[in-house]
């Protein structure tokens, strides 16, 4: 069937990752030294021209910043600028800025340490002691806001995906995937935990109520050098394990069990409208793409252009692919993709090869992507069949207002025939402190060539609260496509997440 209204061709501006982009938790590091001491986690809370001065926070959890500390203002996992610690009060720390962009600065930006010997402090410029020194400024009683990490497209080097905490909540930008901090210097890990309450009124296969969660056990992230990222999911049949390699200053390098740069929520999917949508389609019925999508094999993220009004990145990754075995629900060829999961091995000696290409205008308050896949998902004995994909996605970032859509067409050969298959999701969220309300919506259609209980029509909103490491976040989706065979048209969840 047809996507509503849409013709062959729906389209919609992607309002990136609903439940993805909502990253809960903003993730607290832990920073292995030799000393095991914590790394401190601190803001930019203002920002003087005159003599590239910043003014940041100590760390929220008591810790405090020293004369002649090397810190780094970082945006997502993007490094900013870096200077010297040249004067402490009770409440913040003035920091002389003398290596990277002083301009890019904006208050919220997070601060870590960065070791400098004091003879490379001495080439980027050191301080004038005898200069005027603005003061220390207080920050008001609340915390000061976080800027929120951007997705999968990220800068520098190792960049970092979303801490996914799940999809449907806002969490911490983009712990886990193909991109991490750069600047690290002490070994850091990070981990993911999740848990979830689901009620599927109409149920008849399975219990309406019940618990659940996006991540067996954990997710855990490893940072060993500034270098180097090694990310895994720890359960019995881990879906994700990653490692990252930084071969040049614009170039990094993948393998693994990696996650699929295609949109720009991945690695969760959230075309129907909410993120991991399969939690909404019948027990047992088609996937429109994996909750997680993830692949054996390796990839390249390159940025082109890191100015500060145009950044640029293109990811390349080379993939076993989809398999087949699949039921056609048209009944007529034996050999049909199969998209709810990847194996381990593939069934054909033909790779799947995708790509992407990211820009962020304006300070990053404008950003879009285009991206494109193609694979082999039939056996390597029997005719080929072969699926593309194409899809596109926008995102515009005002204050503490989002707006998030994308768009995928998918053209896929039988042995016999061509189908398409097509989806679409949009987001709109609002910030007001520790408080987050997102409205979102979406459609998926499996299969044009008829209509059949996986084709769904999403439209719901959820209510975040993140005052700290946890957030917690209550969920209402509905799916409005009726279908007589549909025994459930009803989503609601309550989740809790936490990144540390």
């Amino acid at each position: 069937m047809a996507l509503t209204g849409l013709g062959k061709l729906p389209f919609f501006l992607r309002l990136s990752s609903f439940e993805g982009k909502f990253r809960l938790v903003f993730a607290l590091w832990l920073s292995l030294s030799a000393g095991l001491s914590p790394a401190i986690a601190s803001v930019v809370l203002k920002v003087n021209p005159k003599g590239s001065y910043a003014a940041i926070s100590h760390d929220v959890g008591g810790d405090k910043w020293a004369l002649d500390d090397r810190v780094c203002a970082v945006r997502g996992e993007e490094e900013i600028a870096c200077g010297v610690v040249i004067k402490v009060g009770p409440r913040g720390a003035i920091v002389k800025i003398d290596k990277g962009d002083f301009n890019r600065i904006r208050i919220g930006d997070d601060v870590e340490d960065f070791d400098v010997d004091e003879e490379g402090a001495e080439e980027q410029g050191g301080v004038n002691k005898d200069e005027e020194l603005p003061p220390v400024p207080t920050p008001a009683p609340q915390k000061p806001k976080l800027e929120k990490q951007k997705s999968e497209i990220k800068k520098t080097p190792i960049e970092e995906k979303p801490v996914d905490l799940g999809s449907t909540e806002e969490v911490a930008p983009q712990m886990h995937g193909p991109h991490q901090a750069t600047g690290v210097t002490k070994p850091r890990f990070k981990i993911l935990f999740d848990w979830l309450l689901t009620y599927r009124p109409g149920l008849t296969s399975s219990a309406p109520l019940t618990f659940d969660t996006y991540h067996n056990l954990l997710m855990v992230d490893f940072f060993p050098t500034k270098s180097f990222y090694f990310g895994f999911e720890l359960s019995q049949n881990p879906r994700f394990y990653e490692l990252d390699l930084v071969l040049t200053k614009n170039l990094l390098f993948r393998l693994g069990r990696i996650y699929i740069p295609f949109d720009d929520l991945s690695p969760h999917s959230f075309f129907g409208g909410r993120a991991n949508v399969a939690k909404l389609a019948p027990v047992g019925g088609t996937q429109f793409l994996p909750d997680l999508w993830t692949d054996l094999g390796i990839g390249l993220k390159y940025q082109l252009f890191d100015l500060k009004n145009f950044r640029t990145e293109l990811h390349l990754y080379v993939v076993n692919g989809f398999g087949d075995g699949a039921s056609d629900p048209a009944g007529s060829n034996p050999s049909y993709p199969k998209f709810d999961s990847i194996g381990t091995q593939d069934n054909n000696d033909d790779k799947a090869v995708g790509g992407r290409i990211a820009f962020n205008l304006l300070e990053d308050h404008i950003s879009f992507g285009v991206s494109g896949y193609r694979g082999r998902f039939s056996s390597q004995s029997t005719p080929a069949g072969v699926l593309w994909m194409y899809g596109t996605d926008g995102q515009i970032h005002l204050g503490d207002t989002e707006i998030r859509g994308g768009f995928v067409f998918m053209h896929i050969d039988l042995a016999t025939e061509s189908f398409v298959r097509a989806g679409y999701y949009g987001e709109i969220s609002q910030k007001m402190g520790v408080w987050k309300v997102v409205g979102r919506f979406g459609q998926i259609d499996n299969d044009s060539r008829l209509q059949t209980v996986n084709d769904l029509l999403i439209a719901g909103a959820a209510l975040l609260y993140k005052p700290g490491p946890v957030q917690l976040s209550l969920e209402y989706s509905r799916d409005i496509q009726q279908f007589d065979q549909k025994t459930n048209y009803d989503y609601a969840g309550f989740r809790v997440a936490m990144s540390f």
